[in-house]
């Protein structure tokens, strides 16, 4: 169940008036529209809002048709503007009509008193109107104006509105200009006004309207022309009563749902654990033991050193030196055999394209190997091979290729340890990865690298500002390794317990 659509439908019933039933005891719309009118008139007696010389008034013609009324008297048809029916005790309404949207008064950098609150965008939840931090200016130490805001109003982020920030403010304070404080008239409840800024229908409205490519804000006018579905008073208050009903409920809906995700997550480490620790299948007592498969590749290992075909210091021609205080492997099966990861896989890190060549034929050229960056990898482990970034066939000499059935995982940064991707084909890869390729079974090893044995032991190697792993500290890692007979009944199990697991988690 996705969470976020449903509250999106719910809003959507909502702004439709299809969520609480209409009462026909309700003053009608149009009659808070004549008040909100009055309302308007006496704050611009007041001087808290500017007259707008384009005040218009909409309303539904005989023909049934949807009119709009200007201060000057013309009158234009736009039934071609009204975005879905309501009720017709409803009416409609421009934002402009009952809001002070695109006015906010300015405060300069120099006068903001370190005590003051002062609000950024990353400081509202999308989505969800929640605010997720408060921080005042003596953190903050901000050198650009600000808006003024009181508490009561409405903060809309217009700066990239597919982001849904709206929030109501708990406190005077104040904002960046890309927020725009709102007092909607006293006949609109705000907590409706802030739910119908947060509606899908308002999102795909302001993103429609939005100008500017990287950087895409909803401009004033078209904020104040926005159209408004308005119920009664009574009304506005008991469909926020239902919303608020109803989002509990979706909430703790989805707190089941999270629980249950971290639940997969666990059991899927557990049986990786299992599997690692020779308790996920059965020992088949026909196998090959694993001392006779280390045996094949300490000879194969020695042929190709002795051929000159590969380089190997005298430690490596033997068998490693087990320590007996490894904790994770006290009790392996007797067929197994723990040995080093240098020992069954050979082991190494990419090349950054920077370092040799730039040059458009890398992203042009389209015979060649896929070059793989962290980027190409993502944390569900999948490789998008399709990136566009292509290593020519003449330039494959000067960076280091992972055969397909290679283990790629990141080994410095944000990502390290938390990025790892199998490969169905050779790539080059980057200087931020490293390629294990396996003597044994290659699906074997890729999920050991996910289990919490190795990821701990890793993760304890961890050096650096930005967090790195040295290549030779990998190396040394213990890897348990079972018979290759036994490799595979343990992948079919792991997969098949994980599609279990997938289908499950797709449910949800």
């Amino acid at each position: 169940m996705n969470t976020k659509l449903l509250k999106q439908k719910i809003l959507d019933l909502a702004i439709r008036g299809k969520l609480v039933p209409q009462d026909p005891n309700d003053e009608p719309a149009s009659v808070l529209l004549e008040k909100i009118k009055k309302e308007k008139q006496e704050l611009i007696k007041q001087g808290k809002i500017k007259k707008d010389k384009n005040e218009s008034t909409i309303f539904v013609g005989d023909d049934k048709l949807h009119y709009e009324k200007f201060a000057d008297g013309t009158i234009k048809n736009i039934e071609e503007e009204i975005p879905f029916e309501i009720p017709e005790t409803w009416c409609w309404c421009r934002l402009k009509n009952v809001s002070t949207y695109g006015y906010a008064k300015h405060i300069k950098s120099k006068d903001i008193k370190d005590s003051d609150w002062v609000l950024d965008l990353e400081d509202i939840e999308s989505e969800s109107g929640k605010l997720l931090q408060k921080s005042t200016n003596l953190i903050k130490q901000t050198t650009s104006d600000k808006y003024i805001f009181k508490a009561g109003q409405i903060l809309y982020s217009k700066l990239r509105p597919y982001l849904n920030k709206v929030v109501i403010a708990d406190d005077n304070g104040l904002c960046t200009t890309e927020i725009m404080p709102l007092t909607f008239i006293e006949s609109v409840y705000n907590k409706y006004a802030m739910l119908f800024l947060m509606s899908n229908y308002f999102v795909k409205y302001a993103i429609s309207c939005s100008y500017g490519c990287k950087m895409p804000r909803l401009g004033t006018q078209d904020g104040k022309n926005a159209l408004m579905p308005l119920p009664s008073l009574a009304e506005q208050e008991r469909i926020v009563a239902k919303i608020e009903e109803l989002f509990t409920q979706v909430d703790k809906i989805e707190e089941e749902k999270q629980s249950l995700l971290k639940l997969i997550d666990k059991t899927k480490e557990k049986v990786l654990d299992l599997a690692m620790k020779g308790k996920l299948v059965e020992q088949d007592p026909n196998d090959e033991p694993a001392s006779a498969l280390l045996e094949k590749i300490y000879e194969e290992k020695k042929k190709l050193a002795k051929e000159g075909k590969i380089k190997l210091s005298k430690d490596e021609l033997l068998p490693p030196k087990i320590s007996d205080d490894n904790d994770y492997y006290q009790d392996l099966p007797n067929n197994w055999k723990l040995t080093l990861l240098k020992t069954i896989c050979e082991i190494s890190t990419g090349n950054s394209i920077n370092a040799h060549i730039k040059s458009e034929k890398y992203t042009k050229n389209t015979k060649g190997l896929p070059y793989i960056g962290t980027k190409d990898i993502s944390y569900s482990n999948r490789i998008d091979y399709n990136n566009g970034i292509i290593i020519p066939l003449n330039e494959i000499n000067n960076f280091r290729v992972a055969k397909s059935g290679s283990t790629l995982l990141c080994i410095e940064g944000g990502s390290c340890g938390r990025k790892f991707g199998l490969t169905n084909q050779d790539v080059c890869y980057g200087n931020k990865l490293c390629a294990f390729k396996s003597k044994i079974f290659d699906k074997f090893l890729y999920y050991y690298i996910q289990s919490s044995q190795f990821l701990n032991i890793f993760k304890s190697k961890l050096t650096g500002i930005i967090g790195g792993v040295n290549i030779y500290k990998i190396k040394e890692i213990y890897i348990p390794v079972p018979p290759l007979n036994e490799q595979k009944r343990i992948v079919v199990k792991i997969e098949n317990i994980f599609t279990k697991l997938e289908e499950i988690k797709d449910s949800l």
